[in-house]
């Protein structure tokens, strides 16, 4: 008879186990974020240079970052398994792709006060719940999915580690403090499977050093 309690209780750790792993897979798939900026209107000229539309593409190694602006679209793919960046620019007529190996780790910043909170909301389809992040006076609120989680794509993000949830909605001070970012998902698409071409350099996009790419968009070079 305790022999078969004992079956019983690994069985049921094992079960327990198994659904906890397949409750936390990581999403894979697109979310699609509209950019609103708080606080006061935007001059023409922050116009014309400021990022209306970001969207988040979410491979099994792979994440990619798209963030389009009316002078040109910039894209940041994160190779997860090789640890690498490519950075790929469309800008005044140039594009170009800049390929650099990936130092940054995500750590917890013990200097970030991270609250849960009770408050929730529905958001492009997915229940969200509010996360409050400070540190000094700065403070950020979020709204991440409860159900979509995130594997090692926090950084394009770049928050904390301790965020471990897809956000859907989240505001980002600027340098100018009447001003803010606003970011709020509008679409959230699972996929079964993302292209790999999703994640390649386009053949229309010169690849370049990075010294070169200082010279191309004045960032330094004689």
């Amino acid at each position: 008879m305790r022999k078969i309690a004992t079956a019983a209780v690994v069985l049921m750790i094992m079960v327990a186990s198994s659904l906890t792993t397949i409750a936390q897979k990581p999403f894979k798939g697109k979310v699609v974020y509209e950019i609103k900026y708080e606080g006061r209107e935007l001059t023409p000229n922050e116009k014309m240079q400021m990022p209306t539309q970001m969207t988040m593409l979410f491979g099994d190694d792979k994440v990619k970052q798209e963030t389009e602006t009316p002078m040109g679209n910039v894209v940041v793919i994160e190779d997860l398994a090789n640890k690498k960046t490519t950075m790929l620019l469309d800008l005044m007529g140039n594009k170009v792709a800049l390929v650099q190996p990936d130092t940054v780790k995500m750590k917890e910043n013990k200097n970030l006060k991270i609250e849960e909170k009770d408050e929730t909301k529905t958001i492009a389809g997915y229940k969200a719940k509010k996360m409050v992040i400070s540190k000094g006076d700065t403070t950020i609120e979020l709204y991440y999915a409860v159900d979509l989680y995130l594997a090692d794509g926090n950084k394009l993000y770049g928050f904390d580690k301790r965020l471990k949830n897809i956000p859907l909605e989240y505001t980002l001070p600027t340098q100018d403090e009447d001003l803010t970012l606003k970011y709020k998902a509008k679409e959230v698409t699972p996929m079964k499977k993302v292209k790999k071409k999703e994640f390649k350099i386009p053949p229309d996009y010169q690849q370049v050093t990075m010294e070169e790419f200082k010279k191309m968009f004045g960032g330094g070079g004689q």
